[in-house]
């Protein structure tokens, strides 16, 4: 059985070229968070040559952490955030998994936007429509709101 996750901070468009060590050292000049945050992962920024930082950090580091709302490292400040994970499969747009992961059974994509059947980055529509909870009011018989976007969280 695997070990209980620490929540996650997230660090955006830090530079390719910083070290997580920069970032570590960045972190530990608050007296909260003087040990080691464990590096989760790194995601690809909104800029040209950015990547976010993904680390993870016992409850007391990363309530003060996440209250600074951002950090210097090198000189810079980046904005610094709560991560939630949540696994969203990009093909089907169902929760609990990932397109990767063997678990969708769809062949052929929902769009996130408009719930077409092509995928997300393809889509051209103006209107907003849920395929999460549309396919929830079907057999529930719930009346959720569809105007707006299954990538929306």
């Amino acid at each position: 059985m695997p070990g209980m996750r620490h929540p996650s901070i997230i660090i955006y468009d830090v530079p390719i070229s910083t070290e997580f060590e920069d970032a570590q050292r960045a972190i530990q000049i608050h007296p909260e968070s003087k040990q080691d945050l464990k590096i989760r992962f790194r995601l690809k920024g909104r800029k040209e040559n950015t990547n976010h930082l993904n680390l993870e950090a016992p409850s007391p580091a990363f309530h003060k952490l996440k209250n600074l709302g951002g950090i210097a490292i090198n000189w810079n400040m980046y904005q610094l955030k709560e991560f939630v994970h949540i696994k969203r499969c990009t093909t089907c747009q169902a929760f609990t998994h990932t397109a990767n992961s063997g678990h969708c059974k769809n062949v052929t994509p929902f769009c996130g936007c408009c719930g077409g059947r092509h995928y997300t980055w393809k889509c051209r529509s103006r209107e907003d429509f849920c395929i999460n909870c549309s396919e929830s009011n079907r057999p529930l018989g719930t009346n959720r709101k569809t105007d707006h976007r299954a990538v929306d969280l």
